[in-house]
């Protein structure tokens, strides 16, 4: 995440359309860049969430801080 800041790419699309599982860690590092991009003036954007995952984040109240989007084309469209 440093690296696409110092880039100057903060406009930047987590795809999670494979993964099934995220634990606390998992949790902790997409807070982590979530944070660092908004400070650097950045968006973090989740792709692909669904299943475990987007019961976890719902759960932990991400998806209150977060956009959510099915596919990254329509992350990358609403930026």
């Amino acid at each position: 995440m440093d690296d696409s800041i110092k880039a100057d790419r903060k406009k930047v699309v987590l795809n999670l359309d494979g993964v099934t599982l995220v634990d606390s860690t998992g949790v902790g590092i997409i807070v982590t860049c979530f944070g660092r991009l908004r400070r650097a003036g950045g968006e973090l954007r989740q792709a692909g969430v669904k299943g475990n995952v987007k019961d976890i984040l719902t759960m932990t109240q991400l998806d209150q801080v977060m956009r959510f989007y099915p596919t990254v084309e329509a992350a990358t469209q609403d930026f």
